[in-house]
């Protein structure tokens, strides 16, 4: 979906991509392979998935598309709206009959990359993902000391982070953990209680919630 008055676009791997719009670039040549079934929430996680693993490998890059984000923000001013929603809802809810969200999505990005060239240069401030040192090496950290452990919560809230607590040590089976990360995460009535439907709803608390 390269516009018309755009440079043409060639097909590349990704890891030779050189930044977030690069990497959007390929995703506008082959949004069928990357987009499954055209879900802008799954565009929407990938890129979050971009933005962590630029933290894992300590790589400093402007990215705009966090759901408080500047795109998500340019959007809502583009529309006249406030709200909760995020870019890929907000562009679901109100894509045009003639067209399809990934279309619009696109579309919406072009104008926003070239108002952004035009009002200003993207800023020098550093955008390392907050608490990304925790995640070096597993999305899951095992602390030895209470001590240390204490200390990463302190940090993590300091930096505006939610720290959710939950007493795993009560559990005795998979439905107890089940039970208390739902209500802990207020997950919706409708929740499976299996692993499944425990990533499908963590994904959505990543993008949607509080």
């Amino acid at each position: 979906m390269p516009t018309e008055d755009g440079p043409s676009l060639t097909a590349k791997h990704w890891q030779e991509c050189t930044d977030v719009y690069d990497f959007l670039d390929q995703i506008r040549l082959r949004p069928g392979i990357w987009v499954p079934g055209g879900s802008l929430p799954h565009l929407q996680s990938l890129l979050t998935g971009y933005r962590a693993a630029l933290g894992v490998h300590r790589i400093e890059e402007p990215f705009a598309f966090w759901p408080e984000g500047d795109f998500n923000r340019w959007l809502q001013e583009q529309r006249g709206i406030v709200g909760s929603f995020t870019w890929a809802a907000e562009i679901e809810r109100n894509t045009p009959v003639s067209s399809t969200p990934v279309e619009e999505f696109f579309r919406l990005l072009d104008a926003y990359r070239s108002e952004s060239t035009q009002n200003s240069a993207p800023g020098a401030a550093s955008t390392r993902f907050p608490g990304i040192e925790y995640m070096n090496n597993t999305f899951v950290t095992l602390f030895w000391r209470r001590r240390l452990l204490t200390e990463a919560e302190l940090r993590l809230e300091e930096r505006g982070f939610r720290v959710v607590r939950l007493a795993a040590g009560e559990w005795a089976s998979e439905q107890d953990m089940h039970r208390d990360v739902a209500a802990a995460l207020q997950f919706p009535d409708y929740y499976g209680h299996n692993l499944d439907a425990l990533n499908d709803c963590l994904g959505h608390v990543a993008c949607y919630g509080p």
